[in-house]
């Protein structure tokens, strides 16, 4: 049976270069191993940063509160699920390199919050969610926009970059094999002034199906 293992995914902003994180098994520290650009490096394991009393704790409760639950017999990333304030987002979710760049992209966007929620299923799936909430839909649009630009600029040959226009989505199949067995499937989506992002990892195969009801659901559960 295939050993599912942890993820993390680090999202590219305009001038930033989008890498897909490596993978590790739960109860044990994250793998700090990166693949995926021409600059890659590792990554940083997204830790839930406490925003207690921060403006935007409300905000990212409330997104937190609307991702999909963890499905009965998953195993949750405890250490990396909740919900994140402007830093914790950044130093989460960016190479080390580029938090800062980052940040400032973010400000400009005018980032609110965001919450992340993933899950190990016991078929060997992973799912990872981020909803980034900004204060006005240019933001997300732009974060949208930009990271759709990038898959479907900078794609190597093994990855297809398609269109959901029903959702207003754009995803991405990664075809080859990671060095734990996983192929992968990336969609981003905008609804309003939340930009929503999915990575569904399955075994050997990647699953889009799989992954666009899993967007789907979530574009549901959003309000």
């Amino acid at each position: 049976m295939h050993i599912p293992r942890r993820c993390a995914e680090v999202l590219a902003a305009t001038l930033l270069t989008a890498v897909l994180a490596g993978c590790s098994t739960p109860r044990i520290q994250p793998s700090s191993a990166a693949t995926g650009s021409a600059t890659t490096s590792p990554s940083v394991p997204a830790t839930p940063s406490p925003t207690g009393g921060s403006p935007a704790s409300g905000a990212g409760a409330q997104l937190l509160a609307t991702v999909l639950p963890v499905p009965a017999g998953a195993h949750a990333w405890t250490d990396r699920n909740g919900a994140l304030d402007l830093d914790g987002f950044a130093h989460g979710l960016f190479k080390p390199d580029f938090v800062s760049r980052a940040k400032a992209v973010l400000v400009r966007r005018r980032f609110v919050a965001a919450a992340r929620q993933g899950w190990i299923s016991n078929d060997g799936s992973q799912t990872d969610i981020f909803l980034v909430r900004f204060a006005a839909p240019t933001g997300a649009e732009s974060m949208y926009e930009s990271m759709a630009h990038t898959w479907q600029t900078t794609g190597a040959p093994h990855q297809h970059t398609f269109a959901a226009p029903a959702d207003h989505a754009t995803g991405s199949v990664i075809s080859t094999l990671d060095n734990l067995g996983n192929a992968s499937v990336k969609l981003i989506s905008v609804r309003k002034n939340l930009f929503v992002y999915i990575h569904y990892f399955t075994p050997a195969t990647p699953d889009r199906s799989g992954a666009l009801n899993l967007l789907h659901r979530q574009l549901r559960a959003v309000p």
